[in-house]
């Protein structure tokens, strides 16, 4: 029996043991638990926003009248209610721009058919047709879609080299306007010596072959491109140019030339009328144009002259020759020497196609051997100087493609490489003092052997103030 109660007593001590253990063990453990949960609750719960202390609402017992607590911690003004949560804004599409390529049949319905609802285009086009109808589309144009979510967001159309139809979309309705294309202008001068013909010269010093033509507009009073030029004769011209993106784009336009022909140098400066309309003078303020220009067409050579006696070469008979027969490839565009009235649009056995201009003070023109006319071309038609009436050809007696043109002044027939013509009207007075400046920049920027060859004239006008 004492040994049983001595058993149970050592028992009970080590039972006692055991549990002061685990006290001193699992309640520090238990404790740890419960801070860390408290913490992570703190963590967890929003925090209160921070308010400037001027712009904050009142605080209890401040005098501004009693408060409320929010669940936030936020303190909010008494009887106004806890401010809504913030909404993210939604991040809006993306937007892609697509370059179309109009090809001939596309229209606005079937280029816009997967952006677009048909009653949408419908309403789209309304709203472009006073600005620029959809219908006028021209295949080669470029035409951007600026696309989202695959709807369209808006369009860009070129429909010049000037102008651009764009498209925007306010709360889904369509909003046109036509802008301008931004371009950067340079002023830059160009040189070049005649070789073989001005064509070459200008392809030569790097250039674009419209400015070729633009010098050939200018001067087309005053030289004759086929007739005249020599080797070693030469050109400077002042012009601006226009670059898009970097990248040349054109020309602007010429501002001031000077070409020497001959031994003569012949200058062009241009001036800009106050009803928009763009003429050439010379430094003195002569007008370049005159009542004829000196060729019918450009850059060809001259076949045959005006002469009075000349074999024919189909019925092989001595016969006079009243024109110059200008060879050149059929189709090229021929144009009138002067503003007038077409008198005939016919054709027969010698002459094939061909067309007779009346002029002022008693001129006729002719123009012979044409493969066609200009469309709309009819008698009692008025046509404007360096308008084009027709195109080369070898219709009737004729061994190749030419224009033989021909010149009358009180019905007689004259050399139209002689006829000095008069010249258009010259500068205003009122005007002189503006373009007087104008001469001074540009010569200023020409090489100086344009103001040198052009003689006394032009030193005065360089130095004019």
């Amino acid at each position: 029996m004492a040994n049983r109660r001595r058993h149970s007593g050592v028992v009970s001590r080590r039972r006692r043991s055991w549990r002061r253990l685990a006290g001193l063990v699992v309640l520090p453990v238990l404790a740890g638990w419960a801070v860390l949960a408290v913490s992570a609750a703190f963590l967890a719960a929003p925090a209160a926003p921070d308010i400037p202390p001027e712009s904050g609402p009142a605080v209890a017992g401040d005098a501004h009248g009693p408060t409320d607590m929010t669940r936030s911690g936020a303190v909010t003004p008494a009887g106004e209610s806890a401010p809504a949560p913030v909404a993210v804004a939604a991040v809006p599409e993306p937007v892609t721009e697509i370059t179309v390529a109009i090809r001939r049949g596309d229209t606005a319905s079937t280029l816009l058919a997967g952006y677009l609802k048909p009653a949408e285009i419908q309403a789209l086009a309304r709203a472009c047709a006073p600005l620029f109808p959809l219908d006028r589309l021209r295949p080669g144009r470029p035409l951007t879609l600026r696309v989202s979510a695959g709807r369209l967001a808006g369009l860009c159309y070129e429909i010049d080299d000037e102008r651009c139809l764009r498209v925007s979309f306010a709360g889904g309705e369509p909003l046109a306007a036509l802008v301008p294309i931004p371009h950067d202008t340079v002023s830059v001068v160009v040189d070049g010596r005649i070789e073989t013909n001005l064509y070459a010269a200008v392809a030569a010093a790097g250039e674009r072959l419209e400015l070729a033509v633009r010098l050939a507009e200018i001067f087309a009073w005053e030289i004759d491109f086929v007739h005249d030029l020599r080797v070693g004769d030469r050109f400077s011209v002042l012009v601006q140019k226009r670059f898009r993106d970097g990248l040349f784009f054109d020309y602007g336009p010429v501002e001031a030339a000077g070409f020497t022909v001959g031994g003569r140098t012949r200058v062009a400066v241009r001036h800009l009328s106050p009803d928009g309309e763009t003429g050439y003078f010379t430094p003195a303020g002569e007008n370049l144009r005159r009542a004829f220009l000196k060729a019918p067409l450009d850059f060809t050579r001259i076949s045959s002259g005006y002469t009075a006696r000349r074999l024919h070469p189909i019925r092989k008979v001595w016969l006079p020759h009243y024109g110059i027969d200008y060879a050149a490839p059929t189709g090229t565009p021929v144009k009138a020497v002067g503003d007038g009235t077409v008198e005939r649009v016919t054709r027969d056995r010698h002459a094939g196609k061909y067309i007779v201009i009346r002029h002022p003070n008693g001129y006729q023109s002719y123009y012979l051997h044409l493969s066609r006319w200009a469309r709309g071309l009819r008698s009692g038609a008025r046509v404007r100087q360096g308008q084009v009436i027709g195109y080369v050809g070898s219709t009737g007696m004729s061994t190749g493609p030419h224009l033989d043109f021909r010149l009358k002044k009180d019905g007689l027939y004259v050399n139209p490489l002689r006829v000095e013509s008069p010249r258009a009207r010259r500068l205003a007075a009122g005007r002189m003092p503006e373009f007087n400046r104008r001469v001074h920049v540009c010569l200023a920027l020409l090489p100086r052997w344009v103001v040198q060859d052009g003689g006394a004239a032009l030193f005065a006008a360089r130095t004019a103030p």
